[in-house]
């Protein structure tokens, strides 16, 4: 008989149901995936629309405004949504696809991220003077946005479980592309800052109302619900603290530079971001994918994150490679030449590397997650925080471009160590070999471009690294098959399902 959770739901299932467990799995990530890619290229496109515009068209100093307060709006986003996301995502395969549950929780979060959302809305105008740094119009409006971002994560999360690719697409596209353009239109009949963060909340808003009316979160009660909310927030809570560390990250960089520096080098240094956290953007794309397959997954074991988890890693050598190579392209098409485009190429390569961290991030927090071990994330995380915090206060004063990407090598590499630590399980469940060989390898990579773009190394050197980067990723994969032909699965030892001839 498959092992069960503690909640009943069987951890493992017979042999046969396992294999087609992994093969539907493998194909439904494959078709999502590349949804989900397209989805994600077209918000990629929309900063390259985008972007040079703004640069051109406002001072640096309301283009940093702009940029600060859009960032501020993603990252009390992330804290308003207090992990319901996961929660939903969770229940919803716990449940056995219980549709029903999950709009439940739905409607509860939404009354949460509005009660949040005007807390938040009233410290961020107490704080506007004192470290913000912007006008109280514009805080009020990342308020807003943050608030109508939080409920569109809520239901994005639904959509994907459901595998509602279609409509996911729609709405995304509106709420993450279509906002972006309605900004850049608001900027060109005449307006400021103010003008572009209130089209970028408008078109915000639309996709969430899209999502909602897919979504339909449906007002129910009984103790059966209060035990649901009660289980999403032992869940979500662990669960919004690690995805705000995470986004702090990223973002609280921007927020130092402002502070040391103002509002234009936090515009530069967003620029590099753009550029070098490509390789980011693309991972979130596939993870819209990967996550709910996981999860589906699991229920199975552990081979179907294995084998992912490495196929994902090599990819991102790949992809380094490519960005270190058109790095200087991008910085050119984005930035005019007064904003440094030597330093901002430089911080780009650094950025780079830190996609494939991330695959770790997201390959252990999905194990994390199905297990309901999450607890740990909050103050774990909290430390990590407190170390990015210090680094960027230290080594941005004096390098305003090239800190803050160490100091986020840093700090991610931390968080990475302390998740495979937290997400120690059994067989087959550690990280695949080949992902510690894929992730060295983008980070040397990464690093070689810095070097190379500050050394003013000549042209040939960044085609010469995308070579390097396909024979590294070529040479881990040939080795991956070589260990599966050998017997084992290159992705690490597998867990036999109970009941198997192997298992005996």
């Amino acid at each position: 008989m498959a092992d069960e959770s503690a909640d009943g739901t069987p951890d493992a299932l017979s042999g046969t149901d396992a294999t087609a467990s992994l093969g539907d799995g493998r194909r439904e990530f494959a078709a999502s995936a590349s949804t989900y890619s397209l989805i994600v290229a077209a918000q990629l496109l929309a900063p390259v629309l985008v972007t040079p515009f703004l640069t051109r068209s406002l001072s640096v100093d309301e283009f940093g405004q702009s940029i600060l307060t859009v960032v501020l709006a993603q990252v009390v986003a992330i804290v308003l949504n207090a992990g319901f996301p996961t929660a939903v995502s969770r229940l919803y395969f716990r449940s056995d696809h219980d549709s029903a549950a999950a709009r439940a929780l739905v409607s509860r979060a939404v009354l949460v991220i509005v009660v949040l959302g005007a807390v938040a809305a009233a410290l961020l105008v107490w704080s506007a003077d004192a470290w913000l740094g912007l006008p109280v119009r514009l805080v009020l409006l990342a308020a807003l946005g943050a608030v109508l971002l939080a409920v569109f994560e809520v239901d994005q999360a639904l959509m994907r479980s459901r595998r509602q690719s279609g409509a996911f697409a729609l709405w995304t596209v509106v709420a993450l592309v279509f906002s972006q353009l309605m900004g850049m239109l608001a900027v060109l009949a005449g307006g400021g800052a103010a003008a572009f963060v209130t089209g970028w909340v408008v078109g915000t808003g639309l996709g969430t109302l899209g999502s909602l009316l897919v979504v339909r979160p449906l007002l129910a009660g009984g103790p059966r619900a209060a035990a649901q909310f009660g289980e999403a927030l032992r869940i979500g809570l662990p669960s919004a603290a690690y995805a705000t560390v995470l986004t702090s990250l990223t973002y609280v960089d921007r927020f130092v530079l402002s502070s040391l520096h103002g509002p234009d080098a936090a515009g530069r240094y967003q620029l590099a971001y753009t550029v070098g956290g490509a390789t980011v953007a693309a991972l979130g794309a596939v993870n819209l994918a990967w996550g709910p397959e996981v999860l589906r997954s699991l229920r199975a074991g552990p081979a179907f994150l294995a084998a992912t988890t490495s196929d994902i890693a090599l990819g991102m050598v790949v992809l380094v490679g490519a960005g270190v190579a058109l790095a200087p392209v991008g910085v050119a098409i984005l930035a005019p030449p007064t904003y440094d485009r030597s330093g901002i190429t430089v911080a780009a390569c650094l950025l780079l590397p830190l996609g494939a961290l991330q695959v770790l991030h997201y390959s252990r927090t999905h194990l994390l997650t199905w297990h309901g071990r999450l607890t740990a994330l909050a103050p774990l995380s909290a430390v990590v925080a407190a170390v990015h915090l210090a680094g960027n206060l230290v080594l941005d004063r004096d390098h305003p471009l090239a800190g803050p990407p160490v100091v986020a090598l840093v700090s991610f590499s931390l968080l990475a160590a302390l998740l495979v630590l937290l997400a120690r399980g059994g067989p087959g469940e550690g990280v695949p070999g080949v992902v510690w060989l894929a992730t060295g390898a983008s980070m040397a990579v990464g690093v070689a471009g810095s070097w190379a773009t500050a050394a003013d190394a000549p042209l040939v050197v960044r085609p010469a690294l995308f070579v390097v980067a396909l024979v590294a990723a070529g040479a881990l994969f040939l080795h991956r098959r070589r260990d599966s032909s050998g017997g084992g699965s290159g992705a690490g030892p597998q867990v036999q399902p109970e009941g198997s001839p192997a298992a005996g």
